[in-house]
């Protein structure tokens, strides 16, 4: 008994060291995956700050803000004369724009209803290089009337208050149209003049899908033959507090989630129905319940890749030591 416990005790430590040694490669393994993450923020040299009158700037989103450009599905619900006061207070704030870009609109799209406005800033010279579409949208989102309260300024109010401005569509997007309208402005002011064409475009109804707005400046763009090197539209912001990250973090959408929709019918014939007072086994509210519930207990596999990878390469080196550990073996931990 002695020699058979002395033997036990022997291959027992040996398992034991062996555990302890794959534990320690392993753990090395992460470590050492980890610490090659390095930083991939550009060293960029800060540009000299705007001299656009920030005052000035400021005022002309805040009118934009007072017109409620409400956009709905039903377009027939849409108040024409917001969109139109839009469309009018643009032209009057910034009449360099106005008078040196040519400005395309619904009739020009074959659609007299609809308000989006497509700006073209010719190039200098007529070269083969694909233009750039710089888009944003001023529809707003309908207030609902039980939300009021919640407000602490009113939805169209467009107060200064304190270092901010309040109202419905600031961020959401009358700023990006401000924003570029401003460049362009100052701009042209200065003499500068494009390489290549510029296309600013400003949809009325993106809140809803923009099917009578950016969808029919696409299909008109399509048909002139118009190529561009790039499009840019609205995105995130600069974010405090994206979990495992201590400094704000500015996000470049690259990439966006996309959706499907699903039509499901079921149709009996009156044998297989049967009659209301005695219905067969299975009815049809019963088949598609079913299915339903099929289609909700079969999501889409959760995968890690594509513009969220990417995200995680960039600011997994500024994380802490622990989250490195996670993101620089995502082969590992992709799962959770």
């Amino acid at each position: 008994m002695k020699i058979a416990t002395c033997c036990l005790g022997k291959k027992t430590k040996k398992v034991f060291f062996c555990i302890l040694i794959l534990i320690t490669t392993a753990f090395g393994f992460l470590v050492f995956n980890a610490a090659r993450l390095r930083s991939r923020q550009l060293d960029v040299q800060a540009i000299e700050q705007s001299d656009i009158d920030q005052t000035v700037a400021l005022s002309h989103l805040s009118n934009a803000v007072q017109i409620p450009t409400v956009s709905y599905t039903n377009r027939a619900k849409n108040e024409e004369q917001a969109f139109q006061d839009f469309q009018e207070l643009l032209e009057a704030s910034y009449p360099a724009v106005t008078a040196h870009l040519k400005r395309y609109t619904g009739e020009d799209f074959d659609d007299a209803q609809n308000p989006s406005l497509l700006y073209q800033w010719s190039a200098d010279k007529r070269e083969e290089t694909p233009a750039i579409l710089l888009m944003a949208h001023y529809d707003v989102v309908a207030i609902e009337q039980t939300s009021l309260e919640e407000w602490q300024h009113p939805p169209f109010s467009g107060v200064i208050e304190n270092g901010y401005l309040w109202g419905r569509g600031t961020l959401d997007d009358k700023g990006a149209v401000i924003a570029l309208m401003e460049a362009c402005e100052r701009l042209i002011k200065s003499g500068f003049q494009p390489q290549r064409d510029i296309y600013l475009s400003f949809g009325h109804d993106e809140e809803v899908g923009g099917k009578y707005g950016n969808q029919q400046i696409a299909t008109w763009m399509r048909s002139k033959g118009i190529r561009l090197e790039m499009a840019l539209d609205e995105g995130g912001g600069i974010y405090q507090g994206v979990p495992g990250l201590e400094q704000p973090a500015a996000l470049i959408g690259i990439a966006e989630k996309g959706y499907v929709n699903v039509a499901m019918r079921v149709q009996l014939n009156q044998t297989e129905a049967g009659h209301a007072s005695m219905p067969h086994g299975e009815t049809a509210i019963g088949i598609l319940s079913s299915a339903l519930t099929t289609l909700q207990q079969t999501p889409f596999p959760a995968r890690l890749d594509g513009g969220v990878s990417r995200m995680l390469d960039y600011l997994g080196p500024e994380m802490s030591f622990l989250n490195r550990i996670a993101i620089g073996n995502k082969h590992l931990f992709g799962s959770i």
